[in-house]
C-alpha cells in the first residue's frame, strides 16, 4: 500500500513538472537591407599568359650565365656570350671563297675569241651555201644542155640513116652530146665537193657554238656558286654578330635550363623569362556554370596564403571543354576560364593556387535573410517562421536571387519583422517560444564591385 502511494506521488510530480516546463529558447533575427551577389567558387592557379625564351642563336661555346632563377633582368642586359673565334673563322673562309668565284667569273667575262670564231664560222658557212647554190644552178644548166645534146644527136642519127644529113653533121651532134655529158659529170662532182665543204662549215659552226655555250654555262655556274657563297657569307656574318645573349624584355628569370660553360647546338633552350604584368589566373569551371560567364564578368580572387582578396575579370573562355573526374570519381564536363587580375598582390607568383569566386548576378539594396532561415514544404512553397508576441506564425514568402549564404526576399516579409534564425521540424505554428538574438550576424555575400 505504501509502495503504490509513493509511485502515484511521483507520477503526479512528473505530470506537474511537464505541464509547467518553460517554452523553448530560439535564436531570432531581423531581415536586413543590402547588396547581394550570386556566385560560385572554383580552385584556380596562376600562370603567365606569355613567356620569352632565350635560346642559342648559333652553335658554339657558351660562357657561364650571369643570372639565376628569380633574378630580375632588364631588356638588353647581357646574360652570356658565345665564343666568337670559330664564327669569325668561318666568315674569313667564306670571304675567300667569294673572292675566288669573283676572280674566275672575271676571267670568263671575255668571250671575244669564241664570239669571233663563231662569226667566222657563220660567215664561211654562208659563203659555202652561196657557192653550193651557184653550183646547183650550173648543174641544172648542164643537165639541160646534156639532155638537149642527146636529143639533137638522136635526131641527127635518124636523119643520117634516112639520108637527109651528111655523116659529118651526125658526128658533130654525137661529139656535142659527149661534150655535154662530160660537162654534166663535172658539174655533179663540183656540187658533191661543195656539199662536203658546206657540211664541214656547218660542223665548224656547231663546234664554235658549243664552245661558246660551254663557256657561258661555266660562267652561269660560277655566278650561281658566287651567289650561294655570298648568301653563306651573309649568314655567317649574321651569326658572328649573334655572340651576345641579351634579355629580350624587362622581367624575371623563371627557369634556367642550362648554366654554361659548354658547347651547345643552335636552338638549345637556355633561359625562360617572364613579365609579372602578364600574370593571369586559370580556373577549370563546370560547363553549366560557365554559360553564365562572359568576358568582363567580375571575379574575387583569394590567395591560399590567406592574404586579402583581390579583384579580377574574366578575360576569355576557351572554346573547347574537356572531361575531368571529380574527387569522388564522377566525370564532369569543364572548360578553362582565363582571368585577368586587376591588382595582384606583390608576393603572388607563377604556379600559385588561388580561389576564384565568379560573381554572375547582383542585386542592390534588397531585403536579405540567411538561407538557413528559409524552409520549404513538400509542395515546394517557401516560408519562414515569424515571431509575434513570443508566438510562431508561418509566413509564405517569394524568394529572389540566391547567394551562397543569403537570399533575397521579394514578397511576404517586411523590414523590422523578426524570424527564426535556424528553424527545425520541432517548431510549430502558434507555438510559444523565448526569443534570443542570434549570436553572430549572417555572413555577407561576395562583394560584386
Amino acid at each position: 500500500m505504501r509502495r503504490a502511494w509513493t509511485l502515484g506521488l511521483l507520477g503526479l510530480l512528473l505530470l506537474l513538472q511537464t505541464g509547467c516546463s518553460p517554452p523553448p529558447e530560439v535564436e531570432v533575427l531581423q531581415p536586413i537591407r543590402g547588396d547581394l551577389a550570386r556566385s560560385f567558387t572554383e580552385q584556380a592557379r596562376t600562370r603567365l599568359s606569355q613567356t620569352f625564351l632565350v635560346s642559342m642563336p648559333v652553335e658554339g661555346r657558351l660562357s657561364r650565365l650571369s643570372v639565376e632563377e628569380g633574378d630580375r633582368v632588364r631588356a638588353g642586359q647581357l646574360l652570356a656570350t658565345i665564343d666568337p673565334v670559330p664564327l669569325q673563322t668561318r666568315v674569313d673562309s667564306l670571304s675567300g671563297r667569294v673572292q675566288e668565284y669573283e676572280a674566275r667569273i672575271q676571267t670568263q667575262q671575255d668571250l671575244s675569241v669564241e664570239e669571233a670564231g663563231t662569226r667566222q664560222a657563220q660567215a664561211r658557212l654562208e659563203a659555202e651555201e652561196q657557192t653550193r647554190q651557184a653550183l646547183a644552178e650550173q648543174l641544172h644548166s648542164a643537165r639541160a644542155a646534156h639532155l638537149q645534146a642527146r636529143t639533137e644527136a638522136s635526131r641527127a642519127r635518124r636523119l643520117f640513116e634516112q639520108g637527109f644529113v651528111p655523116r659529118q653533121q651526125m658526128e658533130q651532134s654525137r661529139l656535142a652530146e659527149i661534150s655535154a655529158g662530160h660537162a654534166l659529170r663535172e658539174a655533179e662532182r663540183r656540187v658533191q665537193a661543195q656539199e662536203a665543204l658546206v657540211q664541214a662549215a656547218t660542223r665548224q659552226l656547231e663546234a664554235n657554238s658549243r664552245i661558246a655555250e660551254r663557256r657561258m654555262e661555266e660562267r652561269r655556274a660560277l655566278e650561281g656558286q658566287l651567289r650561294s657563297a655570298q648568301a653563306d657569307l651573309q649568314g655567317a656574318r649574321h651569326e658572328a654578330a649573334q655572340t651576345r645573349l641579351l634579355a629580350p624584355v624587362d622581367g624575371v628569370v623563371l627557369k634556367r635550363m642550362e648554366t654554361g660553360p659548354g658547347h651547345f647546338p643552335s636552338g638549345t633552350r637556355i633561359l625562360e623569362i617572364g613579365r609579372m604584368q602578364d600574370l593571369e589566373v586559370l580556373a577549370e569551371v563546370l560547363t553549366q556554370d560557365a554559360v553564365a560567364l562572359e568576358p568582363g564578368t567580375p571575379v574575387l580572387l583569394q590567395a591560399w596564403d590567406s592574404g586579402p582578396p583581390f579583384r579580377g575579370v574574366v578575360r576569355l573562355l576557351e572554346p573547347s571543354g574537356f572531361t575531368k573526374p571529380s574527387s569522388l570519381g564522377v566525370e564532369q564536363q569543364r572548360v578553362v576560364v582565363r582571368i585577368q587580375p586587376e591588382a595582384a598582390p606583390p608576393r603572388l607568383g607563377v604556379g600559385y593556387r588561388v580561389q576564384a569566386t565568379f560573381v554572375t548576378q547582383t542585386r542592390q539594396d534588397v531585403l536579405l535573410l540567411p538561407r538557413s532561415s528559409l524552409m520549404q514544404d513538400p509542395g515546394g512553397e517557401w516560408y519562414v517562421l515569424v515571431v509575434e508576441k513570443d508566438l510562431l506564425h508561418r509566413r509564405p514568402i517569394r524568394p529572389g536571387l540566391q547567394g551562397d549564404l543569403q537570399i533575397e526576399v521579394l514578397e511576404g516579409l517586411r523590414e523590422g519583422e523578426t524570424v527564426v534564425a535556424i528553424p527545425d521540424s520541432t517548431l510549430q505554428e502558434g507555438q510559444k517560444i523565448r526569443a534570443r538574438a542570434a549570436k553572430a550576424p549572417p555572413s555577407v555575400s561576395p562583394d560584386p564591385g
